[in-house]
């Protein structure tokens, strides 16, 4: 996941910071973060050997260059998936920039609580993003894409070194750690790890019984849900909601 930061007042780059900092975790997942002061031939080319999912988090003006013009770049190579956030004082420019067409995620204002309001928009961006993915694995010679959407949870098969992942319509037991799978995931918006044996999707969990540390979804339950993972799992279902 690639986070890019189109800004040039340092207490707002630190703001941002903070905000990816906390949406993706202290578990060491892969991204990256790129900050930009300057709208040049440089930053393009830049931008442009930039691979794999990318965030644009984009402010009106920086060094009299307007953000917008990047926005519109962005899209004319091409990339009409990957969220563009806009974070500006300049109220004004709002109209006109969905008047351009430059398909933004958000528009956001530099006024009031940032992070909070940033926060939500880049779960919002992960999210988008996570629709486009699939679990992939191989199972008893046949390759199997998993949408991320169809997952409910997956737990440590206590026999042996594998797990079982547990869709809405079936379950699948793969020769991985939850470790290995949580990696390969790197999504902690959606995904959220529970326990040491189990990992479970946000956007399925019907009910959660924090007392007891049952989560049910739809026709499915799992008990496993430490102590330790309560609380982030807390916080990551009263921002989902």
């Amino acid at each position: 996941m690639n986070f890019i930061i189109y800004e040039n007042d340092t207490k707002y780059i630190n703001t941002y910071r903070q905000a990816i900092t906390k949406l993706m975790g202290s578990n060491n997942l892969n991204y990256k973060i790129y900050l930009f002061k300057q709208y040049n031939q440089e930053t393009r080319q830049k931008l442009n050997k930039i691979e794999g999912n990318k965030i644009y988090l984009l402010a009106i003006k920086v060094d009299g260059k307007n953000g917008l013009e990047l926005a519109k770049k962005i899209r004319s190579k091409g990339d009409w998936r990957s969220p563009i956030i806009i974070i500006t004082n300049y109220e004004e420019y709002q109209k006109a920039s969905y008047q351009d067409k430059i398909l933004m995620l958000d528009f956001i204002s530099k006024k009031g609580d940032v992070t909070t309001k940033l926060l939500n928009t880049l779960y919002i961006a992960i999210d988008i993003l996570s629709s486009y993915k699939s679990l992939c694995f191989l199972s008893h010679g046949e390759m199997y894409q998993i949408p991320y959407r169809d997952i409910l949870y997956i737990e440590k098969n206590i026999n042996n070194n594998s797990s079982v992942i547990v869709t809405k319509s079936q379950n699948y037991q793969i020769r991985e750690t939850i470790c290995n799978i949580e990696k390969q995931l790197n999504n902690p918006t959606t995904f959220v790890k529970t326990h040491r044996s189990c990992i479970v999707n946000t956007k399925n969990i019907k009910h959660i019984n924090f007392d007891t540390g049952i989560i049910t979804f739809d026709k499915e339950k799992t008990a496993l849900l430490a102590r330790s993972n309560k609380k982030e799992l807390k916080e990551k279902m009263n921002i989902l909601h």
